[in-house]
């Protein structure tokens, strides 16, 4: 039951920072745009709404993870119009394995808000995936600004201690929920070039039903 509470009081985190960044997204598109793609941003929108409201911290599929995600980067993509380009290679074989929800779009956010270029037109966010038998390493890597070696080897060791940091509250909230969900041994782990780019490595257990009472 403590854990469970745990669980919901880092899950509440991400909900409404999601919802103003989204909105912010949103409301610069539409100081710029027709409504045509304004009509598009706000379907994409409620879509991911309804996806934040079901099934609230327990676990989904990594398709449906995904699909949402997708969302998310069309409507960035749409914002940095001509300045981003995202690649996601999930073979179908994972696609039906479960993932808490807000695994994956958080990590995204931070590629976006911390890593884009603003002043190129070559930013690719990649999604990836990496198996063994029993454990899964989803890989979202960004070419954007990096990270120094004193600010990594600070976050490395606020992840590793779990401690909360008000600049990466969405990483510090996936990485406690997943050590919280499946045990010390998963979580994130992050590399980083400066000028180079990012990949935040997410390490979970490979599930195909939902687990109880973990």
């Amino acid at each position: 039951k403590q854990k469970q509470a745990e669980l919901n009081a880092l899950q509440s985190q991400i909900n409404p920072h999601f919802l103003y960044n989204t909105l912010e997204v949103i409301r610069m598109c539409a100081l710029a745009s027709k409504n045509r793609e304004v009509a598009q941003m706000i379907y994409n929108l409620a879509s991911m709404f309804r996806y934040s409201t079901y099934n609230n911290g327990s676990l989904v599929t990594l398709s449906d993870e995904i699909k949402h995600c997708k969302m998310y980067l069309d409507l960035c993509s749409t914002r940095y119009k001509g300045m981003l380009e995202y690649k996601i290679q999930i073979d179908d074989l994972y696609k039906q394995c479960l993932i808490p929800k807000f695994t994956l779009q958080p990590i995204l956010e931070n590629s976006i808000n911390h890593g884009l270029k603003k002043d190129s037109c070559e930013n690719v966010i990649k999604i990836g995936l990496i198996c063994s038998e029993s454990e899964m390493e989803i890989l979202i890597k960004d070419n954007g600004h990096g990270i120094s070696k004193d600010e990594l080897e600070h976050l490395r060791k606020s992840l590793e201690k779990n401690l909360q940091k008000t600049s990466s509250i969405g990483l510090m909230n996936i990485n406690n929920r997943l050590k919280l969900k499946f045990g010390e041994i998963y979580g994130l782990e992050i590399d980083s070039e400066v000028n180079e780019g990012t990949t935040v490595k997410i390490k979970i257990p490979i599930l195909r039903d939902e687990v109880k009472n973990v």
